[in-house]
């Protein structure tokens, strides 16, 4: 494995790591009703997940973050933030 290689690795972990603290904070963000909050992880999530290799992050989160921006009802928000938990609970799982 290159130098290069075994960097990405070290930092897919540590994304890893992060996407599961960014989960229990999306979560307490969707609980609280902060959208500011969850757009604003859902914005850190859509442009990180995929440089790790995570793209279904990514596409989850970028949908979150459009949501918010165009003012989605709770009904209409709340399938799109549980899709992006479920992918982050599942890359967390990967990692163990």
């Amino acid at each position: 494995m290159s130098a290069f290689d075994e960097r990405m690795a070290q930092l897919r972990a540590r994304f890893v790591v992060r996407a599961a603290e960014q989960r229990e904070q999306l979560t307490a963000a969707l609980m609280a009703g902060d959208r500011d909050e969850v757009r604003r992880l859902a914005h850190g999530l859509s442009g990180s997940a995929g440089v790790f290799g995570f793209p279904e992050i990514s596409v989850d989160a970028q949908a979150v973050e459009e949501a918010v921006d165009e003012g989605a009802s709770d009904e209409e928000l709340k399938p799109l933030a549980s899709k992006l938990l479920d992918r982050l609970a599942a890359a967390s799982q990967d990692a163990d």
